[in-house]
């Protein structure tokens, strides 16, 4: 959208706003709640009705994908083009009153001086100044409202990672319930926060698979990723160690990148059990040739020995 276009659609919600606050008025709506007090002496349900739809308008415009700058421009241009609109229609209703009345039987005396604070001692003139300004002020308010940063919720995969970053960065929100990519997605969508906050960051090692993205999306995210970080599995050795030589009985494999540095390293040239600690690993180790024992049913150390006890 064009910054002239952009600039006319913001004229053209605000005129439209204006159009529905002379309506609230000219039908009896504000004046009937007028009488129902939310802060005595103050503040009525009537002034809240009025108060709505630039609120409301305002913060909807701000809404489009513009630089932070316009998008308060247009919600101020909303309430400075609805204020101007009332405002004209109040003066132009006080100009022709009583005689108003024999075609909008609800503009009354009492309504007049309502809509344009008379109660407070304002002159007509004073009382329309005073409705433009608070119809952009809250225009402005719904503009504010709608930029204002959303605290970012953090999500992580498993109980270390989320010591990590709760020593890094403060806080946690959510962990994975069973430490996997597919859980952590799981968790997420189960905990309905991607219905109101569907924009997600994942940060991610740059080997990792796109399990976690391909079921946020699925659900109607909108991801980004950024791999933060490479693992670098050790390098093909010649000639490989036996695994004889080691003379061990069980193999424990932490991640695929595990896997495939123990194969570069390790020529597996004897029977021992092999435990994995999740899912991914488990994978990369049957396609490297590796019969896998056990998957511990949650990716941490205990998980892990829970396998171990349970194969013994």
């Amino acid at each position: 959208m064009t910054r002239g276009l952009a600039l006319r659609s913001a004229i053209q919600a605000g005129l439209i706003t204006g159009v529905v606050m002379v309506y609230l008025v000219a039908v009896g709506l504000a004046s009937a709640f007028a009488r129902r007090e939310v802060v005595t002496g103050f503040l009525s349900l009537g002034h809240l009705m009025l108060a709505i739809p630039p609120l409301a308008v305002g913060y909807i415009v701000a809404g489009r994908p513009l630089p932070t700058s316009r998008r308060l421009a247009h919600a101020l241009t909303v309430g400075l083009a609805a204020g101007v609109l009332f405002a004209a229609a109040f003066l132009a209703a006080e100009a022709l009153s009583p005689g108003i009345r024999t075609v909008l039987n609800r503009v009354s005396a009492a309504l007049l001086v309502f809509v344009g604070f008379g109660d407070l001692g304002l002159e007509p003139g004073a009382g329309a100044l005073l409705n433009v300004a608070i119809a952009t002020g809250l225009a402005l308010l719904g503009g504010l409202v709608r930029i204002a940063p959303v605290p970012v919720r953090r999500a992580v995969v498993g109980a270390a990672t989320a010591e990590a970053a709760k020593a890094a960065l403060g806080r946690v929100d959510l962990v994975g319930a069973g430490g996997t990519a597919a859980s952590l997605a799981a968790t997420l969508v189960d905990s309905g926060d991607l219905e109101h906050h569907p924009r997600v960051v994942l940060a991610l090692a740059e080997n990792a698979g796109d399990t976690l993205e391909r079921a946020l999306r699925g659900a109607g995210a909108r991801c980004t990723r950024i791999d933060v970080y490479r693992t670098v599995p050790a390098p093909p050795a010649e000639p490989r160690r036996p695994l004889s030589a080691l003379r061990v009985d069980n193999v424990v494999l932490a991640s695929p990148s595990a896997v495939t540095g123990f194969v570069h390293l390790v020529d597996v040239d004897a029977a021992v059990s092999v435990y994995t600690i999740g899912p991914s690993t488990t994978a990369a180790a049957r396609q490297a040739g590796l019969a896998v024992t056990a998957e511990a049913r949650e990716p941490s150390f205990e998980g892990i020995m829970e396998a171990m006890q349970w194969r013994n």
